[in-house]
């Protein structure tokens, strides 16, 4: 296999016109073929990036995988739960790759159709870069899960025949149903949540739902004494899957969980549609107002609300650097009157993810803590079912000092 070297210049115009006619050929071949050239321009696809990259029906995949094998030089195939692929030498300087999503994933309830589809594809990235040592992608302005995942989407969206709006409500829906199923087989004892961070093939809802797991187990432990209930705000929501949880579940099913009052907050506005489920759904059962708000972390905390918990989940890694991320820390725990919980992922160089820039360790996170006199931490309090603190798992949890002057 050619390890070509990727440059800062642009692939030559031999390299660019090969990969359109490679497009137009697979495009003769499969009922339906994702186009990126109509998704991104030249200056994203082609700026230090000689790959190419599509996906095609799942009717027309062995037609297709039949054309590569007759006229390149195939490096490594793949297939698992969601998707299938097959990797190729195009030119001396320049690979590429052609995926089709798995039947079991075209089903609107199908059990992998939610966010694990993210966790299993780019585990076929990885590997394929670790088995070939292909840097495939690497080098594109665009994050290559991106544009991994975005071929593989919009294969899913045409075989469902819905837009993006349709695959992000399936999405939500069915990863919202995944983590209410795995927190009731918690409490009935069907699943160790303690357990289930210490699994290797661990998915992106079993993460979440390992998240979520303690955030409620935390708060009920440290909000008992809170007769009336209390405030809760989840910074960073994104699209609110905590929140809408404990809307879902009620104080009955949460141990006791009493937030009267729910704020989901975030940089990014959510979408109306979800704005306007989350208001009926709250009207036809009666439960505490959830209210929607923006917040930046990087901007001044005077309009954030005041919430007896917080919490922000995945978030500070995403800041610019180790000051920004602790003055944020500062912000929020300004805006907290009893309780903060934040989790971050923990990482090394090696594993770091590509849009995160800052690393985390359970030693830093107990140094952090150490810097707020009038908070006790209690991330060393709680262990895990592998005897794991939750501080070494990413979670920093402050408590108000009350004897605190």
């Amino acid at each position: 296999m050619n390890n070509y070297k990727l440059t800062n210049s642009r692939p030559s115009l031999e390299i660019r016109e090969c990969r359109r006619r490679l497009l137009q050929t697979i495009e003769g071949i499969s009922s339906y073929c994702y186009n990126f050239y109509h998704e991104y321009n030249d200056n994203d696809l082609d700026c230090s990036n000689p790959d190419f990259i599509t996906s095609v029906s799942v009717d027309s995949y062995n037609n297709v995988l039949l054309f590569i094998r007759n006229n390149f030089e195939v490096f490594y195939s793949f297939e698992n739960k969601t998707v299938s692929g097959v990797y190729f030498k195009i030119t001396n300087n320049s690979n590429g790759i052609i995926i089709t999503p798995n039947k079991g994933l075209l089903k609107r309830s199908s059990s992998v159709l939610n966010r694990d589809i993210y966790t299993l594809a780019y585990s076929e990235l990885l590997k394929l870069n670790k088995e070939v040592n292909s840097g495939f992608l690497e080098n594109s302005k665009i994050f290559p899960n991106d544009l991994f995942m975005g071929a593989l989407i919009n294969a899913v969206m045409h075989h469902l025949k819905i837009g993006y709006q349709g695959f992000a409500r399936i999405l939500y829906n069915n990863s919202l149903e995944k983590y209410l199923f795995f927190y009731k087989n918690c409490l009935s004892g069907k699943t160790n949540a303690e357990n289930l961070f210490s699994k290797e093939d661990r998915t992106h809802t079993e993460i979440c739902s390992f998240y979520y797991y303690w955030i409620f187990r935390v708060v009920s432990d440290q909000c008992c004494s809170f007769v009336d209930g209390f405030s809760f705000h989840d910074v960073g929501t994104q699209f609110g899957f905590l929140p809408v949880m404990i809307m879902i579940l009620g104080k009955e099913k949460l141990i006791g969980f009493n937030a009267t009052r729910i704020i989901a907050s975030d940089c990014v506005a959510p979408p109306k549609e979800f704005i306007d489920w989350v208001e009926d759904f709250r009207k036809s059962k009666k439960i505490p107002v959830m209210e929607f708000c923006y917040l930046n972390l990087t901007e001044s905390p005077e309009a954030w609300p005041m919430s007896d918990v917080v919490v922000l989940v995945d978030v500070l890694e995403h800041l610019p650097d180790d000051s920004t991320a602790f003055q944020s820390l500062q912000k929020l725990w300004g805006r907290t009157r009893f309780l903060l919980i934040v989790h971050v992922p923990i990482e090394t160089e090696k594993t770091m993810w590509r849009d995160h820039n800052i690393l985390f360790n359970g030693d830093k996170l107990r140094r952090w803590a150490r810097k707020f006199p009038d908070g006790i931490a209690l991330g060393d309090n709680y262990l895990d079912g592998k005897y794991n603190l939750l501080t070494d798992l990413g979670f920093l949890i402050l408590k108000k000092d009350r004897t605190y002057d």
